[in-house]
């Protein structure tokens, strides 16, 4: 998930969205990104079909070689992004083109409802609640109708092959899965150019598999293997896998990742009896390790979210007794641990966060478990490893977010350390961790050298002292950082944002900026350069005279009339 952007207090999702600014927007990816989604927004690429749930959004927007599905999801008060596309640089254009679409159209109360509110969720509990107590009241011959109506094909067939063994009927169950196994393993008969017929074909022939999970699931779980084995085969010849279109931000339709499979075996582990996971989990993923990057990606994902509750007990023995946590990568293996934590000893907890320990979320934990049974030492030294090694390797700590760490080990030294090493931290913090959080640390553990942080950060680490410098609402100081250190700024993103922010008390610095971009954007044609100087004049108008501002956009009007587009946006725009 990539992060978009932050609500305000009491702001709902749908009310987030609407004011999110051209500005906001911008700011989300790369310009040329930008451009596209908003190209792909004004082409109507986004589906107007919208699933909405409690604090979600789903939409599909149609890419250049085929349809991709993005969701829009509040956490907390943070806003995320998540696309299917390839595009592994941040959010895409697809996440721009979905804002986009969300913005013209959250006003409909339909949209309004994936707010996370009290009331929305009271709602929501009391309709599951009322459903829950309606089939409870059904009668038994009620609910056999329903079963009859509505039960899916799998599990007709599958009581059909239960009934049919408690019967000695083996032979021709056995005959029906052959055919089954029959059609898997033709698949990769002859050559594998077509990816979609090949996708179509390799779910038909999972379904045929689906009625026997119970029965055979030990043979599945050989089939399944072997198919992931044949797929890694033909992606080594060749066969399966598109070519990345060069200086485009997604790949080929005909890139085959097996999503669909992935979710196959995680629903057949989570349905097949305990006694046999074993045997399935060891085989699928000792063929998963064998697969090349990003296919069947999911797998292990899918497999962790799909055991029932109930089965958890049972799953948690299996995950230490086979060292699953072994076959799983950073984020995998994080989801793992907290699905089967509550069923772990004190013992196995600690074992495994021991040995997990050089990774980010886990070396923290164990620092916290320590913690709570007041063996500081323990803990500090649990940080302190892992931030030296973080210090000396830059490919070590898997993107941990050490903040966190810097201040736990801060803390644990000034409370409870006797104030041993926290200078020393709160300069390795500011050092690796550079920002308006490590500085107001500093300054409120050792008040008395602010002077020395401050002079480093203006000499070391100049843009940020900015940000410091207009959190503590000293904003001339940050006009004479820039005047001073015209080089720093010149190529980053800090000055016009900050005129953006305080035009009103600084206009005559403001309007000479903005008339300077203004112009430059003017400079250029497309339709991005051409919002860009909407944008501007949005931000000129409250600092300049009425007369003025009309006097500029007229001019502006009348030297570029032949622009059509810019003359509709401005337009658009109220100008």
């Amino acid at each position: 998930m990539e992060y978009l952007f932050t609500l305000q207090p009491k702001q709902t999702l749908s009310k987030g969205i609407k004011s999110l600014s051209k500005l906001q927007i911008s700011g989300m990816a790369s310009s040329t990104t930008v451009e596209r989604g908003y190209g792909y927004f004004n082409d109507g690429a986004v589906y107007p079909d919208i699933e909405i749930s409690v604090g979600k959004y789903e939409l599909e927007v149609s890419g250049s070689y085929g349809k991709y599905g993005v969701e829009i999801a509040q956490r907390d008060n943070k806003i995320e992004g998540w696309c299917n596309c390839p595009y592994d640089q941040g959010t895409c254009k697809h996440i721009i083109a979905s804002l986009l679409h969300l913005q013209s159209h959250v006003e409909s109360h339909v949209l309004q409802e994936a707010d996370i509110t009290e009331a929305v969720i009271a709602k929501a509990e009391k309709a599951k609640s009322d459903f829950e107590k309606y089939v409870r009241n059904l009668s038994s011959t009620e609910l056999q109708q329903l079963v009859l109506r509505f039960a899916p094909e799998h599990f007709r067939k599958e009581v059909t092959i239960k009934e049919s063994l408690s019967k000695g009927d083996i032979k021709r169950v056995d005959a029906e899965f052959s055919k089954a196994i029959i059609k898997i393993n033709s698949l990769f008969d002859g050559e594998l150019h077509n990816i979609t017929d090949f996708v179509k074909d390799t779910d038909k022939a999972l379904e045929k598999l689906r009625p026997f999970w119970q029965t055979h699931s030990n043979s599945i779980a050989d089939e399944l293997a072997d198919f992931l084995e044949n797929v890694g085969g033909a992606f080594e010849e060749g066969y399966l896998s598109g070519n990345s279109d060069d200086g485009y931000d997604e790949y080929y339709e005909d890139n085959y990742a097996a999503e669909e499979v992935a979710e196959y075996i995680g629903q057949f582990i989570a349905s097949i009896p305990n006694e046999n996971r074993k045997y399935a989990l060891l085989k699928l993923l000792d063929a998963k390790k064998e697969l090349s990057y990003d296919v069947c990606d999911a797998m292990t994902n899918c497999i962790i979210e799909t055991i029932p509750v109930g089965d958890l007990p049972q799953f948690t023995d299996l995950v230490t007794e086979i060292n699953f946590l072994d076959y799983t990568d950073n984020n995998e293996t994080e989801t793992l641990y907290n699905k089967i934590e509550p069923y772990l000893s004190e013992t196995k907890k600690e074992e495994i966060l021991t040995e997990l320990s050089d990774k980010s979320w886990f070396n923290l934990t164990l620092a916290k478990h320590y913690e709570t049974k007041a063996d500081f030492q323990k803990a500090y030294d649990t940080l302190a490893i892992y931030l030296q090694r973080s210090e000396s390797d830059t490919y070590f700590g898997f993107g941990s977010k050490k903040a966190v760490h810097f201040q736990m080990i801060i803390r644990l030294c000034d409370k409870n350390l006797g104030g041993k090493n926290t200078l020393h931290w709160l300069k390795k913090y500011m050092q690796t961790e550079p920002s308006v959080e490590s500085f107001q640390a500093a300054i409120q553990h050792y008040p008395e050298n602010r002077g020395e942080f401050e002079t480093y950060f203006e000499q070391k680490q100049t843009t940020i002292f900015a940000d410091i410098l207009e959190a503590e609402n000293r904003l001339p100081q940050v006009v004479q950082l820039f005047q001073d250190h015209k080089d720093t700024f010149k190529n980053t993103q800090k000055i016009y944002p900050f005129f953006q922010r305080h035009k009103l008390l600084f206009p005559k610095l403001a309007t000479a900026l903005f008339k300077e971009k203004l112009y430059f954007y003017l400079s250029n044609t497309g339709d991005h350069n051409y919002r860009k100087v909407a944008q501007i004049l949005g931000d000129l108008q409250p600092i300049v005279s009425p007369t003025s501002f009309s006097s500029l956009v007229s001019s502006i009007k009348k030297e570029y009339y032949r622009r059509r587009n810019l003359i509709a946006i401005l337009g658009k725009e109220g100008f």
